[in-house]
């Protein structure tokens, strides 16, 4: 969801090899039952469990084209983050990685200030935006004639692709922008409350988890509401997902943050609820992250 309304007044972001989060989020409420709702519509707008059809609108053959995460990530800091070096592919768009069009994705708290409010226009890109099925239409694979129309037709396509849709046509409803709009505007859905900073420039992405997290309260917190479905997390989940089993996907780049955001939130149309995990707190998660992270770098050594 490559927001240029969003990304107007967004306040760069600290440069240089290590990427700090500003600490915004504090003590907070329990997420109501529309944050919680916004989340899954961040995740896939088009599942039930997100208030969506659970069908993709006409034109569309990737949900990947009209999902929020798929340009914003995970974190919320496109290529900031644990997206730095997502790319686009026919089936799918990326966060700006290798395109033409320089425009941020990042709409963290600390990229758009805390005085900036995601609203339901910029969430909508009414007139703006691109149509549905432009951006995998626009999908043009480099062959090997080197010639300069095929180069021009794959970086058009390249960047047409990372586009805001235009979510002005119904299929996203009103219910469910205003619950995105609350989503990203509830600071303790912020990365910034699982992580002290994130470091793009390393491959995978480097985590810090927030200095306040309790391995062992993760541990504990991971046998009582994870262990039954994903077992012990060096080995294969019983369950088969993620594949390879919990440290397996975390070693992979950028996955501490698609972690962080399914393991509050859920993943819609799945029996992986909020419930099923305990409702997790902000807290719960991190200490599970540092627990994870301590676990995985024992296990790699």
């Amino acid at each position: 969801m490559k927001s240029k309304s969003i990304a107007s007044v967004l306040i760069p972001v600290i440069a240089g090899p290590m990427l700090l989060i500003s600490a915004t989020a504090h003590a907070q409420d329990a997420p109501s039952d529309c944050v919680v709702g916004g989340a899954l519509a961040y995740d896939n707008w088009t599942k039930v469990d997100a208030g969506g059809t659970g069908s993709l609108p006409e034109s569309v053959q990737s949900s990947d084209y009209i999902r929020c995460k798929a340009c914003h990530g995970w974190d919320h800091m496109g290529t900031d983050g644990g997206y730095v070096r997502r790319s686009r592919r026919e089936s799918r768009p990326n966060a700006g990685a290798g395109d033409g069009d320089s425009t941020s994705r990042n709409i963290s708290f600390a990229a758009r200030g805390e005085d900036t409010t995601v609203t339901v226009e910029m969430i909508r890109h009414e007139g703006t935006g691109r149509a549905y099925g432009d951006g995998q239409g626009s999908w043009v694979a480099l062959d090997e004639t080197h010639s300069a129309a095929n180069k021009a037709a794959h970086a058009n396509g390249y960047t047409l692709g990372n586009q805001h849709p235009d979510f002005s046509t119904g299929d996203l409803t009103q219910v469910q922008a205003e619950c995105l709009a609350e989503f990203l505007n509830f600071e303790d859905a912020d990365p910034s409350v699982y992580f002290a900073d994130i470091n793009p420039d390393l491959n995978p992405v480097q985590y810090t988890i927030i200095g306040t997290a309790d391995a062992d309260a993760g541990e504990a917190y991971y046998a009582d509401n994870c262990n039954a479905c994903h077992g012990d997390p060096a080995g294969e989940s019983p369950i088969g997902a993620p594949d390879g089993g919990i440290l397996a996907y975390l070693a992979e780049d950028g996955k501490f943050s698609e972690f962080s955001h399914k393991v509050r939130w859920g993943i819609p149309d799945t029996g992986m609820t909020r419930g099923s995990m305990g409702d997790p707190t902000a807290a719960d998660v991190a200490n599970m992250m540092l627990w994870l992270q301590q676990y995985l770098k024992r296990n790699l050594s």
